[in-house]
């Protein structure tokens, strides 16, 4: 079964994520969906403290079902 793929866009805070990226987002918070499977969209580095993480799905079709923190 073929994919679509789909484009999302993360920030931490109202700024992109820079060092704080996942392995499937860039510094600028910009990522690709093209399969079902778990996608690491920020990696948070340091003292750890209360952040506020948007995601955004920048077509249509794309769904999310988990999230994990931790």
């Amino acid at each position: 079964m073929k994919f679509a793929t789909r484009h999302v866009k993360v920030t931490i805070g109202v700024q992109a994520p820079g060092a704080d990226h996942g392995a499937h987002t860039d510094a600028n918070g910009n990522g690709v969906i093209d399969a079902t499977r778990l996608y690491q969209l920020v990696r948070l580095r340091g003292q750890v403290e209360a952040h506020r993480i948007e995601v955004r799905f920048l077509d249509r079709g794309a769904e999310a079902f988990a999230f994990t923190f931790g």
